[in-house]
């Protein structure tokens, strides 16, 4: 358009100066409205980035060590496994005295189940919840009980539910959060916890 419309100018018969200071004109306001344009495609898509960006409104402090712990049930169970049959074969070749392959097994089996109790009482407990930049929905990250982190997404509104529910011996909270098909109980801990925005989060969850 700038070639087709200076083109013009420089056809009529004016001085040359006038003719330059035409086209020069013509070039800054084609410059001018070109960087508009670039400068308001760059802020509806920071805009669109702000709207549908997810950060972080709630992070539980302690969530790698339950994670750990969830985790250790699974190789206490493998030791066990690999090595009551060793204690056994070492104890029918009596070159290794006072080595039984019940003791053995006796504490990789305690160990076992008190881990697999405690992972149960652990599963399900929330590490982090994103909000997204509408605050209309919620992506919440939690372990299961082999110490796996999962997301589920909810809305603010099936949250703002359950924000009733009480503290349970003042360390949680439970949640209903609806996965697919199936509703998931979830659980968040309300010590030792850091909060980007704690009236939002009291908003959303109860005090």
């Amino acid at each position: 358009m700038f070639r087709f419309v200076g083109a013009r100018y420089l056809k009529l018969n004016l001085p040359s100066t006038q003719k330059f200071e035409c086209v020069r004109k013509i070039y800054v306001n084609s410059c001018v409205q070109l960087n508009k344009s670039k400068a308001e495609e760059l802020a509806e898509r920071k805009r669109r980035d702000e709207e549908f960006r997810w950060t972080r409104l709630y992070v539980f402090n302690d969530m790698k060590w339950y994670s750990i712990v969830t985790k250790l049930k699974l190789y206490s169970y493998v030791s066990t496994l690999v090595l009551t049959p060793v204690a056994y074969l070492i104890q029918l070749s009596e070159k290794i005295p006072d080595v039984s392959a019940v003791p053995c097994l006796a504490i990789g089996l305690t160990s076992g189940m008190i881990l697999t109790a405690y992972s149960k009482t652990l599963a399900n407990t929330v590490g982090i919840v994103y909000i997204c930049g509408q605050n209309k929905n919620l992506r919440i990250a939690y372990i299961d009980f082999w110490g796996k982190q999962l997301f589920v997404e909810t809305t603010v509104d099936e949250v703002r539910k359950c924000q009733k529910s009480p503290v349970k011996f003042g360390l949680y909270k439970t949640i209903q959060v609806i996965n697919g098909n199936e509703k998931i109980s979830l659980k968040i801990p309300w010590k030792n916890v850091e909060t980007t925005n704690t009236k939002l989060f009291r908003h959303l969850f109860g005090k």
